[in-house]
């Protein structure tokens, strides 16, 4: 226990405590939302995506952080985009 304080003395790491507390509270409520509206595969999917952007970053030599973000936003304009069309085909 006085390990844990010790550590909280810190200033840096009470911002860090109370970035991590609020993250926690909205990401769980984002994971709520992103189950209520049947994404929840949709970030697992970009996630994938993003691993074998770098991946294939790697192989070719290319610095792999700089060439992550637009595979991310091609495959989630992929993904979007398949997501409409499903919904377009649905009988109501």
């Amino acid at each position: 226990m006085d390990a844990i304080l010790t550590m909280l003395s810190y200033p840096f790491m009470q911002r860090a405590f109370l970035a991590g507390i609020l993250l926690g509270l909205l990401l769980a409520s984002l994971g709520v939302l992103a189950t209520l509206r049947k994404m929840a595969f949709f970030g697992e999917g970009v996630a994938h995506a993003s691993l074998a952007g770098i991946s294939l970053a790697i192989l070719a030599g290319v610095a792999p952080i700089p060439s992550l973000s637009p595979g991310q936003y091609l495959s989630q304009s992929q993904f979007s985009g398949l997501n409409g069309l499903q919904n377009f085909h649905q009988i109501p």
